[in-house]
């Protein structure tokens, strides 16, 4: 008799499982794959490396965002900014340009630089800036001092002409 209820209940349980269930339709969705509109950067990445000796920057887009820093070795290049925006990606706490020694004359000409901790690192005194803004920056123009393959003694001063003798 207990078998006989037992396998009376999984029936019965099994019908009305099958009599529950609900059928699952499915649609087709149509992923879009959004490409990311980071162009600005990838061609002042590629100007900055080529042979050409200025750049301009489309003045449509406003903000272009930095995760990794540019670094500018050339011989001289002229950035022609339009009035576009450089902003520092959220978590980014590097610089913007790492300008090399070896570079002569490098203009920045109507850029604005936006939250970043660091917006241009400098070793040598080979930049120039015309109509630059720096917001939200902590240290605008780093100058790195920088000694290849030598042996340095002594410290810097604020100011090598003004001494205690002199003044009263």
């Amino acid at each position: 008799m207990v078998i006989i209820f037992i396998g009376v209940s999984a029936i019965s349980l099994t019908v009305a499982f099958q009599n529950n269930k609900k059928p699952v339709i499915t649609e087709k969705v149509q992923a879009k794959i959004v490409k990311q509109q980071n162009n600005q950067i990838t061609e002042l990445m590629r100007h900055t490396s080529d042979t050409s000796k200025s750049y301009s920057l489309s003045p449509g887009k406003a903000v272009t965002s930095f995760n990794t820093p540019l670094a500018i070795w050339k011989d001289s290049f002229c950035l022609s900014g339009n009035g576009v925006v450089f902003v520092a990606d959220s978590l980014y706490k590097g610089p913007a340009f790492v300008i090399d020694p070896a570079a002569k004359n490098i203009v920045f000409d109507s850029v604005v630089f936006k939250n970043f901790d660091v917006a241009l690192v400098v070793q040598k005194n080979n930049i120039t800036f015309r109509h630059v803004r720096f917001i939200n920056c902590r240290i605008p123009v780093q100058y790195v001092v920088a000694f290849k393959d030598s042996v340095i003694s002594g410290k810097f001063k604020d100011s090598i002409f003004i001494t205690r003798s002199k003044i009263k």
